[in-house]
């Protein structure tokens, strides 16, 4: 399956995300902040990156530049029990789905399953965007806050 980098400073977090996962068969790399995060995906970059946006060292929101700095077709989703001052900037940087905590672990899985589904089917053409469901009619698209 997919290999997919979660990134949260709460372990808790973390190990359900994984729990979730692995039954789906992806192969999961944690990082416990931003920093981390970023030295995992330039190492080697995942499949999709679900990442909180509050954490010391380096935040979310700053690593999700870093990655799309130098990777701007990485799938990511964003968790945050918090997005008041940060949503605006999360959209902008075009992540694929925001997920206000507590979230529902089965939207989350859904999502995790729709993304991953869709990108490891060929592009019809050279812009990769084109293609990705959250870009189609509203009924298809994650892009909104999920909580529990």
């Amino acid at each position: 399956m997919a290999r997919i980098l979660v990134v949260d400073d709460d372990a808790i977090v973390r190990h359900l995300l994984q729990i979730v996962l692995k039954q789906l068969g992806h192969e999961v790399v944690e990082a416990q902040n931003g920093r981390e995060g970023l030295q995992h995906y330039q190492a080697e970059p995942a499949a999709l990156v679900i990442t909180d946006l509050h954490m010391p060292e380096m935040n979310g929101l700053q690593m999700i530049k870093e990655i799309r700095h130098g990777f701007p077709e990485a799938m990511i989703i964003a968790i945050s029990a918090d997005f008041r001052s940060s949503r605006a900037a999360v959209e902008a940087l075009g992540v694929q789905g925001i997920f206000e905590k507590p979230f529902s672990l089965i939207a989350l899985r859904d999502t995790v399953q729709e993304l991953l589904q869709f990108s490891s089917q060929p592009c019809r053409d050279s812009g990769w965007k084109k293609d990705w469901p959250w870009e189609m009619a509203p009924e298809n698209t994650r892009m909104v806050s999920h909580s529990s």
